[in-house]
């Protein structure tokens, strides 16, 4: 009952990124990342005996293990193959339905490849030191076997895929945010170049920062005054500063105190062309 609930949820978290999909065609990456995905799937597909294969948790009654070809690399590379197209979806759609949508996937593969371990394990004896020297879906398995240098390179290329897919999951939920807040009247999300336009071309540009106090004391902007987004006077303080001003430039260390900034301009209705910096201080430094 529980293998067939899990196969359920799996075809119908699949269908609900199949119908988000449309996105795909205009990013390179996406693109790039389905057509990884494509060619390891087909390949862990005919690597997988006819008998043997199965959508199911539970192994066919006439099936064998296998551990050739892709399953020499991974232990569930079908599975890791749907993860990795799955998120080049979410990616490209850039919102949190699909990002929640991958992390659930992503849930309850981890929960029917460990389901199906179970079963091998009671029926192939040998399945134990095959799931102890090969990894389950990151392709490191014959590597890293045998010496402690390479196992901790594997646990370290984990790591950093991990960071990589929290990554593209805030990335997700920042194009979101910025497709609704930028979609306002006279609202612009700019870069480090265009700051610097601004800085020397607008004399009635407010520069506002909206980090902590010794933040701003540390290094700030030129021209930019402090009012932090915690401040509890923040709407008050923020239409008194902007009192004969025509624009406010808008930033933070890396964008997320100053998008709450904009999300309040948007709400006050505020009449002044609202600029954020895109990335805020650590754009700055690295431009």
């Amino acid at each position: 009952m529980m293998g067939a609930s899990l196969v359920f949820a799996q075809l119908a978290l699949i269908a609900i990124l199949l119908w988000y999909s449309a996105p795909v065609a205009h990013s390179t990456v996406a693109i790039g990342g389905l057509a990884i995905s494509a060619f390891w799937l087909i390949w862990a597909v005919w690597s997988m005996p006819r008998k043997t294969l199965k959508v199911h948790p539970s192994p066919a009654e006439a099936g064998s293990l296998c551990q050739q070809r892709a399953y020499r690399w991974v232990r569930h590379p079908m599975y890791g193959a749907v993860l990795l197209g799955a998120l080049m979806v979410a990616f490209a759609d850039g919102t949190w339905l699909t990002a929640l949508v991958w992390v659930t996937l992503l849930a309850v593969l981890w929960v029917k490849s460990s389901l199906e371990e179970s079963y091998l394990s009671h029926r192939y004896a040998e399945y134990v030191n095959y799931r102890a020297r090969t990894p389950r879906w990151v392709p490191l398995g014959p590597v890293i076997t045998g010496s402690v240098m390479l196992r901790w390179l594997g646990r370290l290329v984990q790591v950093i895929a991990l960071t990589a897919v929290m990554f593209l999951l805030w990335q997700a939920f920042e194009n979101h945010w910025d497709r609704r807040l930028f979609s306002v009247e006279n609202r612009y999300n700019i870069g480090a170049e265009q700051v610097m336009e601004l800085l020397e071309d607008k004399p009635d540009l407010l520069v506002l920062d909206v980090r902590m106090a010794w933040e701003f004391e540390a290094q700030h902007l030129p021209q930019a005054m402090n009012i932090p987004i915690q401040d509890p006077q923040f709407e008050d303080k923020l239409e008194q500063a902007l009192e004969g001003k025509s624009a406010v430039l808008i930033y933070c260390a890396g964008g997320y105190r100053s998008r709450q900034a904009v999300e309040i301009s948007n709400q006050l209705e505020l009449p002044q062309t609202v600029y954020h910096f895109h990335r805020g201080m650590l754009q700055w430094w690295l431009r």
